[in-house]
């Protein structure tokens, strides 16, 4: 399951099918001219708009530029017309979930919820994190005793996540913060 974790197929799936907001620590990603290299759309003078909320209703994430050509004091090229516009917000744009679910979907890397729901990974999630960013180096490597990587992996997930669980019961007496078990 681990191979391709980060697929478009797995971000649209987790969402469309099973109504999941997909927390997946991502490989490096290439936008698109229009974008700057962290996935924020520019504005029409080139400046880096600002995330304004996720719209899940229509599947779309909302930006706008919130009038950075006036507050960085750079002279500009042309006359931009959103800055006579009444609203503070200035132009206004949309990503669609559709082009691509892992670079717009419901919960893109600078997106508050990603950031609320990220420190709520497992422990496996958290500890190989970085194992996870570089693994050109282990992938083919990484065999113990003739268990391949993938194996190893689930090994130590389901090692961590028991960690996890008597760690959490210790902590809240709870079996699970999650399910409301009756054992």
């Amino acid at each position: 399951m681990n191979k391709g974790y980060d697929t478009e197929a797995i971000h649209h799936d987790i969402y469309e099918l099973f109504e999941i907001i997909p927390i997946i620590i991502r490989k490096e990603t290439v936008y698109p001219k229009g974008f700057t290299e962290d996935g924020y759309p520019l504005c029409p003078c080139g400046f880096p708009m600002k995330p304004r909320g996720i719209e899940y209703n229509q599947r779309r994430t909302k930006y706008a530029c919130f009038k950075l050509c006036i507050k960085s004091g750079q002279p500009l090229l042309f006359q931009c017309d959103y800055i006579k516009e009444q609203y503070n917000f200035g132009y206004t744009c949309h990503t669609y979930f559709e082009d691509g679910y892992r670079k717009y979907g419901p919960a893109v890397p600078h997106s508050l919820i990603y950031q609320k729901l990220k420190s709520l990974r497992t422990g496996i999630e958290r500890t190989f994190g970085l194992v996870k960013e570089n693994r050109y180096r282990m992938e083919i490597t990484n065999f113990y005793k003739g268990i391949d990587n993938v194996t190893i992996h689930a090994i130590e997930h389901d090692i961590v996540l028991t960690q996890d669980i008597i760690f959490d019961y210790m902590k809240s007496g709870k079996i699970s913060p999650v399910l409301n078990l009756n054992y």
